[in-house]
C-alpha cells in the first residue's frame, strides 16, 4: 500500500466518521424536537384540563358564595322581622299600660275633685 492509498483510506473514513457524527446528530436533533414537541403538546393539553378544572371550582366557588349571601340575607331579614314583632309587642304594652294609668290618673282626679267639691 502508499502513501497516497494510505491517505485516501484514511480521508475515506475520516468523511464516514465524520458523516456518522453528522448523522448522529441529525438525529439527535431531530429526536430533542420530537421530545419538546411531545413535552410541548402534553403542557397544552395539562392546560386545557386545569383551565376546565379551574373553570369548574371558580363557578362551584361562585355558587357557593351565593348561597352563603342569600342565607345570610335571609337570616337578616329574619332577624329584623323578630325584632320588629318584638318592639311593636313591647310598644302595644306601652300604649296598653300608659292607656290603664291615664284611666287610674282620671279616676284618682275624679276622686279628688269630688273629695274638694263638697267642702266648698
Amino acid at each position: 500500500m502508499t502513501v497516497t492509498d494510505t491517505y485516501k483510506e484514511a480521508t475515506n473514513k475520516w468523511f464516514e466518521l465524520a458523516n456518522d457524527t453528522y448523522q448522529t446528530y441529525v438525529k439527535s436533533v431531530v429526536w430533542g424536537q420530537e421530545q419538546v414537541l411531545g413535552l410541548t403538546k402534553t403542557i397544552a393539553d395539562q392546560s386545557k384540563v386545569y383551565q376546565v378544572d379551574t373553570k369548574g371550582l371558580t363557578e362551584e366557588y361562585k355558587n357557593q358564595v351565593e348561597k352563603v349571601q342569600q342565607l345570610t340575607q335571609t337570616l337578616w331579614q329574619d332577624m329584623l322581622k323578630n325584632t320588629t314583632e318584638v318592639v311593636n309587642q313591647y310598644r302595644v304594652a306601652t300604649n296598653a299600660n300608659l292607656t290603664d294609668l291615664n284611666e287610674r290618673i282620671d279616676e284618682l282626679q275624679n276622686r279628688i275633685e269630688a273629695v274638694i267639691k263638697p267642702a266648698k
